[in-house]
């Protein structure tokens, strides 16, 4: 299993909607133990989602990211109902966690 976590600083999930997250965490937990395969800087972070055509573009380009590497569950703090059923119907489990959880531990809750 592939988990990537939505950051903008390596250390903490990010505070906010995930798709404005400014890296993705790749972790590979195939082994046993989570280990980080990649960094994806997200090319969407910057594109606003107020329209419904930003929107749907921004999710469909970080999707395609995400499923080009694998990746099976996506850790964030924020994501709307859309958002998570968007992933969701598209083999990315969404995995939801407070504001300020660290990485690592967010790597843990989705894991175990």
């Amino acid at each position: 299993m592939k988990i990537a976590v939505a950051t903008s600083d390596s250390k903490f999930v990010h505070t906010g909607h995930f798709g404005e997250a400014k890296v993705y965490i790749i972790f590979d937990c195939t082994s046993g133990e989570p280990d980080v395969v990649d960094r994806v800087k997200n090319v969407f972070s910057d594109m606003g989602h107020e329209l419904d055509s930003e929107e749907a573009r921004k999710r469909r380009g970080i999707h395609g990211i995400l499923a080009g590497l694998g990746v099976s569950r996506l850790v964030a703090t924020a994501m709307g109902p859309g958002g998570k059923r968007f992933f969701e119907n598209r083999d990315i489990g969404v995995v939801m966690v407070k504001p300020g959880t660290r990485v690592d531990d967010a790597v843990r809750i989705t894991y175990k």
